[in-house]
């Protein structure tokens, strides 16, 4: 095959070993075609897996893989070490959530599971060390708008946004402020949120005081 003279196939190649499967598939039926994977030409007249590995990796297949496990050994010995840390600082977490709501014996039970959950999740206490931090600047008196501009600065994905801006809300007593002003959008949802605790803490506070 004149692979100058190949003609751009449309079938959906998905990843580069289907792309590979599908030329040399094309090849054994007498067609000369070329797929754009990744910005590279890979052609059915001379594919192999080698060699389109080698064309869009710089990698033989075999010399990827390795990688790829490698990086993936590499990360997981990184999540345990981290979680072996976030399972060590336990204690002074949990001793921490009093500088934000001092001896309420109640949100000390809520930090503590939060604690817990948040070590254990996704992020491995990111978030929780997120949002001690801005509720460390936000019990310190500092603006809303640095509060904001060191928020912005730790890097946030949509989720982990959300669970930081969630503890604070939780915990601070200007969580309310700080979560206008993350979600600037979603202001009148989360003064109903807070309005709908008032109400629901003043008639807990009812049935307690008529037993």
């Amino acid at each position: 095959m004149d692979k100058t003279k190949a003609v751009e196939t449309e079938f959906f190649v998905g990843n580069l070993e289907n792309a590979v499967e599908k030329l040399i598939d094309a090849r054994a039926r007498g067609l000369n075609v070329y797929v754009n994977f990744n910005g590279k030409k890979l052609y059915s007249a001379d594919v192999t897996v080698d060699s389109a590995y080698l064309e869009v990796t710089g990698q033989s297949k075999k010399d990827f893989d390795d990688a790829v496990e490698k990086r993936r050994q590499e990360d997981q010995v990184r999540k345990e070490e981290r979680l072996a840390k976030m399972e060590e600082m336990k204690p002074s977490f949990y001793e921490r959530g009093k500088d934000f709501f001092g001896d309420d014996k109640e949100k000390a039970e809520l930090w503590k599971k939060c604690v817990d959950t948040r070590i254990n999740d996704l992020y491995q206490g990111m978030d929780l060390e997120s949002a001690i931090e801005m509720m460390d600047m936000l019990r310190s008196g500092k603006p809303m708008k640095e509060v904001k501009k060191a928020f912005d600065k730790q890097g946030h994905s949509g989720m982990s946004a959300s669970v930081t801006t969630s503890i604070v809300m939780s915990f601070s007593d200007k969580g309310q402020e700080f979560a206008e002003t993350i979600y600037p959008e979603r202001k009148a949802e989360i003064r109903a949120r807070f309005e709908a605790e008032k109400v629901a803490s003043s008639t807990a506070g009812d049935i307690s005081d008529n037993r």
